[in-house]
């Protein structure tokens, strides 16, 4: 039971860690649109 706990854990913190990434590009990528307008 533990170990599967850990193991969904590990999983959380990867999307996290994914979605954070994901959403900095978005931020970037928007800051760009609004240097070349």
């Amino acid at each position: 039971m533990d170990l599967l706990l850990r193991r969904q854990d590990g999983k959380r913190k990867r999307t996290e860690k994914a979605f954070k990434f994901l959403y900095k590009n978005e931020v970037e990528m928007a800051e760009a649109e609004l240097h070349t307008l």
